[in-house]
């Protein structure tokens, strides 16, 4: 009988573990039906998925502490959407700067232990604190281990356009983190009166990636983000002429593409180093932000 809490833990914990790497809209998670298609839900679909192509796994002890106090109530469901978002930009900045793959463990680790710890805080108010101290530490913890900007300067991604299904493991992750950034830059760029709520913005994170120079150009660097942008499936064609481009990015709802030759009348191959960096300096601050 001892051991009958261990394996129900142990139980749990495998529960969780498969939701974490197969989540699915149909679900039930937290005692919530059709979890991951309710509310904003999509949106930690989404980051599940992409931690799974990231092949990281340094951050999991967390993340079933984070499944864990859900699941007790512990913390609420906007605290549990936003480490689970955190998480995902940070270690997305980390693999593209190229850290040390323990670089983020301590704090993974600390932060994990400090949430299991709520549930030796017997009234709400206390609880409640507690969350937000924790919350807070783990962002300052994280904007000390940013590397910095011009760490990403001398990286780039790239993507060839070949089909999802023939791409090796390190071109799956290459592909995940060029959809997760622009997806994250345009989201930014996004016009205001666009709707946000209940997943508003899919239609972004749907889109296919649109190489802005012909990726049949003989120019080196035509496969970085750089020439890059996401567009819907419906508005994406196979064009050639720039007249063509242009009245393409206009059909699509994305303001980052509205805008794309207002910002560069004349792309040209020698504008994607510099576009690339202008997408990572972007993106670098949109995590410094959720850090803050």
């Amino acid at each position: 009988e001892k051991y009958v809490p261990f394996l129900e833990s142990l139980e749990k914990a495998s529960h969780y573990y498969h939701t974490m790497l197969i989540p699915e809209d149909n679900e039930t998670v937290f005692g919530k039906e059709n979890y991951f298609v309710t509310d904003n839900n999509q949106t930690i679909k989404r980051d599940l998925e992409f931690y799974k192509k990231l092949s990281v796994s340094q951050f999991r002890i967390l993340l079933i502490g984070l499944f864990e106090c859900r699941d007790q109530d512990y913390i609420s469901n906007k605290v549990f959407a936003s480490f689970i978002s955190s998480i995902a930009y940070n270690q997305c900045i980390h693999v593209l700067a190229r850290s040390s793959a323990n670089r983020l463990t301590s704090i993974y680790e600390s932060t994990t232990r400090e949430l299991l710890q709520l549930g030796n805080i017997t009234t709400k108010r206390k609880r409640n604190e507690s969350v937000n101290k924790i919350v807070t530490n783990f962002k300052k913890s994280m904007m000390s281990k940013m590397p910095n900007l011009e760490q990403l300067y001398d990286k780039d991604l790239c993507y060839t356009g070949k089909p999802y299904g023939e791409l090796k493991n390190y071109e799956i992750k290459d592909h995940a983190m060029i959809r997760f950034i622009l997806a994250s830059v345009a989201e930014k760029k996004q016009v205001i009166t666009s709707n946000r709520g209940n997943d508003g913005l899919k239609f972004i994170h749907e889109s296919t990636i649109e190489h802005i120079i012909d990726r049949d150009t003989e120019c080196n660097n035509v496969f970085s983000i750089g020439n890059m942008l996401l567009l819907e499936r419906d508005v994406h064609k196979s064009v050639k002429t720039e007249e063509e481009k242009k009245e393409m990015y206009l059909k699509s709802r994305i303001t980052m593409n509205n805008k794309f030759y207002e910002e560069y009348p004349s792309f040209n191959e020698n504008m994607i180093e510099k576009r690339k960096e202008k997408i990572l300096e972007s993106f670098y601050n949109i995590v410094k932000e959720k850090n803050t």
